[in-house]
């Protein structure tokens, strides 16, 4: 079974938390969860408005650096279209994209108002979109790795006064390799996908 095919069930009615994407970066496995606390549809001028009240939730388990949440997440929806055995499918997906930084202490967003031009509908997938953000300008800056108090281990290796650039391709590709410039690379695979129950 492929990874791909593995996902979490988001239950629109279930008001605990509900996990909704893992994710390793930094040497730090973390959670992020959401709580849907309650639902509006506005209508005016004939234009509806779909409103969740939610609270995110982000849980570090395990690794050196925390990470927390920044930002103003957004609720957005699209057609993607896939080809499965010659066959093109096209799905309607909603996405969450959020915002996540190391070193930051935020684990937690409170009764925020997602809206959306459409409802989240059961049976849909969804799919939670994440901004990476680099660490602190203050402690690593890549050009002056000398001075730097923290080296990002996606990108350099250090070797006494010597550093190492990593570089990466996929296994038994040609395509060439490219250089980590700030956090892992974003190829690492993260479950953040699920289906609207």
């Amino acid at each position: 079974m492929a990874h791909e095919n593995l996902k979490f069930a988001l239950q629109l009615d279930r008001k605990d938390w509900q996990p909704i994407m893992g994710a390793q970066d930094y040497g730090t496995f973390y959670m992020v969860y959401i709580r849907i606390k309650n639902y509006q549809k506005q209508e005016e001028d004939g234009v509806s408005a779909h409103t969740y009240t939610v609270d995110f939730k982000l849980q570090n388990f395990t690794g050196p650096i925390t990470m927390g949440l920044t930002g103003s997440p957004l609720l957005s929806f699209e057609d993607i279209t896939q080809t499965v055995d010659e066959k093109s499918q096209t799905t309607r997906w909603a996405k969450i994209k959020i915002d996540i930084a190391p070193f930051t202490v935020n684990n937690e967003i409170i009764d925020y108002k997602l809206i959306a031009t459409e409802a989240l509908s059961k049976g849909s997938p969804l799919a939670v979109i994440y901004n990476r953000q680099l660490p602190p300008a203050h402690i690593y800056n890549p050009n002056d790795l000398d001075n730097s108090v923290y080296l990002n281990p996606h990108a350099i290796l250090r070797d006494g006064d010597d550093y190492m650039d990593i570089a990466l391709r996929k296994n038994n590709s040609d395509q060439p390799f490219t250089q980590v410039i700030a956090g892992p690379p974003f190829g690492i695979c993260n479950p953040s996908h699920s289906i609207i129950m």
